[in-house]
């Protein structure tokens, strides 16, 4: 409050100087007016008039000022305060939610751990068990059939165990990175599939740019293998028979473009945002094995290769994944 009201004291001080230096001009003629005595009286009349009318309003205007100024400052500080607590609630949130997040991940994989643990021993005993059974010579094409079917879902489980102690890895472990060949992850990956029952009465075709040099990457070979064996499991368990699986792969500038393509059942609009999440499954493909792990699976290998994925589908026509990945040469 004090400097507003002492320039307006200033400024009225300024303001009665200039009026008495001109009455003292004009009494002394130092402003060579002629007959000045003549118009004395009426100057003075004049300059004091101006000074006892300005001297209030501007008094007035002085006071009003400073008390305008101390609301504003009283209101910023106000403001600033307001804004410190926001500033300081928020960063304690933050801080609140990123070790609520902490937590929620480490109990997640103590989850994943614990499922592992308790479901990888039984899987095996259970498939070796169906295994032996199937070699009985006094099995009924009936109970033939039924041990089939257990052996099948023994591998789904199995499979299952796998994701969820590969998603617990990726987590917990530090990655080691080689070059590698990306045929030979992708001809080794179509192998597998092709061994498995996912792949009967299914055409995988297989295309790799060779020329002008094979194409190599630096990373985690037995991940990227896993990474495209889901893929293409998926690409097999959502076509019919004879359907045509397409797995190729040329490279693209810096990067090697990988590309899935089904003519399968497709994925609606609706649902291809949430595509990648953990545990996402379609409303349309419920009927069909799964628990939503793999293409979350996929997406988090892909991420820590410094790579992308992204999908294209059309309901009843068919999905396509692209995978970019950095070609072993743009790392140098």
């Amino acid at each position: 409050m004090k400097r507003p009201f002492l320039i307006g004291l200033g400024a009225i001080t300024v303001l009665w100087t200039i009026l008495i230096l001109f009455e003292l001009a004009v009494r002394n003629h130092w402003l060579g007016l002629p007959d000045a005595r003549l118009y004395w009286d009426s100057i003075t009349l004049f300059t004091r008039s101006i000074g006892i009318v300005v001297t209030p309003i501007l008094f007035t205007i002085i006071i009003a000022f400073t008390f305008a100024t101390d609301k504003i400052k009283t209101q910023k500080e106000a403001f600033t305060t307001v804004q410190a607590n926001w500033e300081a609630t928020t960063q304690q949130q933050q801080l609140q939610f990123s070790q609520t997040q902490a937590k929620s991940e480490e109990a997640w994989r103590n989850i994943l751990s614990g499922l592992d643990h308790e479901l990888k021993n039984p899987v095996q005993i259970i498939r070796l068990s169906v295994s032996n059974l199937q070699h009985s010579t006094n099995l009924t094409d009936e109970q033939q059939a039924t041990l089939q079917r257990l052996q099948w879902q023994a591998h789904r489980l199995e499979r299952m165990v796998s994701n969820l102690r590969r998603l617990n890895d990726l987590e917990a472990i530090n990655l080691e990175y080689e070059p590698t060949l990306l045929q030979d992850i992708l001809e080794e990956a179509r192998d597998l599939v092709a061994a498995s029952n996912h792949s009967i009465e299914r055409e995988i075709v297989l295309s790799v740019q060779s020329a002008p040099k094979p194409l190599q990457i630096i990373g985690d070979r037995e991940l990227l293998i896993v990474a495209f064996r889901n893929l293409l499991e998926n690409a097999c368990k959502y076509t019919q028979a004879e359907d045509r699986i397409e797995l190729l792969a040329v490279a693209d500038e810096q990067k090697a473009r990988i590309i899935v393509a089904d003519a399968g059942f497709g994925i609606t609009q609706e649902e291809q945002p949430r595509i990648f999440e953990n545990g996402f499954r379609g409303e349309d493909v419920r009927g069909i094995g799964g628990r939503g792990f793999g293409l979350h699976l996929v997406d988090r290998i892909i991420q820590l290769h410094q790579g992308e994925i992204i999908m294209q589908s059309q309901a009843e026509e068919g999905t396509i994944f692209t995978i970019w990945l950095p070609l072993a040469n743009s790392l140098n």
